[in-house]
């Protein structure tokens, strides 16, 4: 995820000053573990301890920064990835009380301070779709858990282009979420960014008490329309641009199965999901092959 602003970063790190600051630090050494290449079974190395370590040791003297933050987030997403439980929903979760300790999620009552430049707001607002997108897809497979974030309003800004934001380049123009003149070329983040609004509202769509109501089928149709539709997006986005979009249109996929399983196994499923749901064709197919082989004696070689 790129949330780490390359152009703020190197000037920092090329100071002649020579002095790191020791939230920088931390950053560095989780840098160099999300690279880390595995060689055994256990993924809990020297270096994942030292970090957890030196956070825990940052956040006891109570320094507060962004940086700490980002070196937060590649944390709980290297647990994440290697499936460290229960470490990696409890570094998730942090993370979402840190961001709202620095005020720069989308609904703060404290806004963190006006940044120095478009760089730095779009490298916060960046931090924030990161920690948004952490906790939808965390909550894929996980127990039933309320989300901790909230869902971004329609005034939310999507992250820049991302070769423009390394280059330091300011685009004539930030857009927002469900803008419709946003330009064809919105960036590898920015598209994972509307993923995880489309997959949160399927997550919140399906868990809803009142899911047998009729303008609740009508969302459902609405909310399959628009995961189609951002399907198509996102692979013309990544043809006409060479764009490796496998991990937005994965999202949209699994946000499609999410709603497409909730509606099939409803006591009252819609004739469009009834239609069209893979799932549920492929169960009555097998069903159908082993009513077929009953009584089949003779056992398969």
């Amino acid at each position: 995820m790129p949330i780490i602003s390359k152009k703020s970063f190197y000037e920092y790190i090329r100071n002649p000053s020579g002095q790191i600051r020791s939230d920088y630090a931390l950053l560095i050494l989780v840098m160099d573990l999300v690279c880390w290449i595995p060689e055994s079974n256990d993924p809990r190395t020297s270096t994942y301890l030292a970090a957890k370590s030196f956070y825990l040791d940052l956040e006891i003297q109570g320094l507060v920064s962004l940086q700490i933050l980002q070196a937060a987030i590649l944390t709980a997403f290297f647990e994440f990835g290697h499936a460290i439980y229960p470490s990696a929903a409890v570094s998730i979760e942090a993370c979402v009380k840190y961001g709202c300790a620095l005020g720069i999620n989308w609904d703060a009552k404290f806004p963190a301070k006006r940044p120095f430049s478009w760089v730095d707001g779009d490298e916060q607002n960046r931090v924030w779709w990161a920690v948004v997108i952490l906790d939808r897809v965390s909550r894929i497979g996980f127990p039933p858990r309320p989300l901790w974030t909230g869902d971004p309003t329609p005034e939310s800004i999507l992250p820049s282009d991302d070769g423009a934001w390394d280059q330091g380049v300011m685009p004539p123009k930030r857009f927002k979420v469900l803008q419709s003149d946003n330009p064809r070329k919105l960036g590898r983040f920015a598209l994972k960014a509307e993923a995880t609004r489309l997959l949160g509202q399927v997550i919140r769509h399906v868990e809803a008490t009142d899911f047998e109501e009729t303008f609740h089928k009508e969302e459902a149709l609405l909310l399959d329309g628009a995961l189609r539709a951002f399907v198509n997006v996102t692979e013309f986005e990544g043809q006409s641009h060479s764009l490796d979009v496998m991990n937005q249109t994965a999202m949209c996929s699994i946000a499609l199965i999410l709603l497409h399983e909730a509606h099939a196994s409803s006591s009252e499923t819609s004739e469009y999901f009834e239609r069209i749901h893979h799932i549920k064709n492929v169960t009555n197919s097998v069903i159908k092959s082993r009513e077929e082989i009953v009584g089949f004696e003779t056992p398969i070689k």
